[in-house]
């Protein structure tokens, strides 16, 4: 299976009623829940694992820079993928819209370095977006990581929208953003 397969199949997996749903109810409420799309993705990446879709997958994979990424996917053609996952919450729960989100709130954790201190094929910050941002938003939004990379932590790799997907009503977006 293809990295752009994977990136289909976990965009078809919430993009499902069922899990939409749950967007909305996080969205209503005001929250950011994280760990319930972590959770959706062990799920997803056992079952694909057990068809032979993927060779393997790990999470809380050991970073020699700085502690732990969230997941390492090593793809049927010898490619390692890391990911670390973001959920980012876009409006608050009087359904008042966010002015968006520093790039600060992205990174935080480390989350870049822990992705360099593992050797892979490809690294991506994948961001969960609900409600949907818009297109010009993920561009604007790897620029901003870009910048607060170079000047506060000295990396110097590029960062770049590499796919986003919106949900067709508008409940979720899915950015990848890819570590050059």
């Amino acid at each position: 299976m293809s990295l752009s397969l994977v990136q289909d199949t976990i965009k078809n997996h919430f993009f499902t009623q069922d899990c939409l749903k749950r967007v909305v109810a996080f969205a209503d409420a005001g929250i950011q829940h994280e760990g319930w799309f972590n959770g959706e993705i062990v799920n997803l990446f056992g079952c694909m694992k057990k068809r032979g879709s993927i060779k393997s997958w790990s999470r809380e994979c050991p970073s020699t820079i700085a502690g732990k990424c969230d997941f390492k996917l090593e793809l049927v053609n010898a490619i390692t993928v890391v990911f670390e996952m973001k959920a980012l919450q876009q409006r608050d729960q009087h359904g008042l819209w966010r002015l968006g989100h520093s790039a600060v709130d992205i990174v935080d954790h480390n989350d870049i370095s822990k992705m360099l201190g593992i050797t892979a094929t490809d690294r991506y910050l994948v961001v969960f977006a609900y409600p949907v941002r818009d297109a010009s938003e993920w561009h604007e939004l790897a620029a901003k990581v870009q910048q607060f990379l170079v000047s506060k932590k000295g990396v110097h790799n590029a960062i770049s929208v590499s796919r986003f997907d919106d949900s067709p009503g508008g409940e979720l977006s899915i950015g990848w953003l890819q570590l050059h």
